[in-house]
């Protein structure tokens, strides 16, 4: 496999959920036979890359993959022990890594931490307008950094589409709000995601690149309307 390729389609949003867990099981493979050590020094030489490693005394190693395109970062954790050895790779927006230096976004990211588990959209209906808030626009963005507005569309089977159109009208992020909006028109009768994925994966990913070049703080403007910057 190409890795360089593959985490260049990564972080531009232009991999099916196929394709990442393909990725995942590559790096697994060669984790399993080579070691974390020779997988991590074969992550460091990828082209196109700033490499930044982390290790400490826990068992999980990260490996931050930054490209010279602004705005996310490919988060590569290797998990080992004696009983257990599993690797995941994440898109990370870099405004969530900035988020301890930020009371507004801590605030927004450490709601989402607490709420993210939950899918019941009865359940949700029921929280707090803040926190229903935050639910909706960060699933919305986390979905968005880690495969697009199709992956968004597709994992949530649209269950929330109007209501976080909604908020992010209501938040003040006017051009997303617009994108999806667009991208909520794609739907054929009898169609699902899925299907619009794969019939509109091009007009999608234009949509991806409109709402990367808008570049909204979601979770400042969130934290903003409910006046919790604080």
């Amino acid at each position: 496999m190409d890795l360089a390729n593959a985490f260049a389609r990564l972080f531009d949003g232009r991999m099916t959920p196929g394709g990442r867990a393909e990725l995942e099981q590559y790096l697994f493979d060669a984790l399993i036979t080579d070691g974390s050590d020779a997988l991590i020094e074969r992550l460091r030489h990828l082209p196109g890359f700033e490499f930044m490693p982390q290790r400490d005394d826990d068992p999980t190693a990260l490996v931050r993959l930054v490209s010279d395109r602004a705005g996310r970062v490919i988060v590569v954790s290797i998990f080992e022990t004696a009983d257990l050895t599993s690797i995941s790779v994440d898109v990370e927006d870099t405004q969530v890594a900035a988020a301890r230096f930020d009371p507004a976004q801590a605030w927004f990211y450490e709601t989402w931490e607490a709420l993210q588990s939950m899918t019941d959209p009865a359940v949700i209906k029921r929280l707090d307008p803040a926190a229903r808030a935050v639910y909706l626009v960060a699933l919305f963005e986390a979905e968005l950094m880690n495969g697009g507005i199709g992956q968004y569309l597709v994992n949530t089977d649209g269950v929330f589409l109007d209501t976080t159109i909604e908020h992010l009208q209501l938040i003040g992020a006017i051009r997303s709000a617009e994108v999806l909006s667009e991208a909520a028109q794609l739907i054929g009768p009898g169609e699902t995601w899925s299907e619009v994925w794969q019939r509109q994966g091009t007009l999608l990913q234009t949509l991806d690149n409109r709402l990367l070049r808008a570049g909204e703080d979601l979770a400042g403007l969130t934290a903003s309307c409910f006046d919790n910057e604080e």
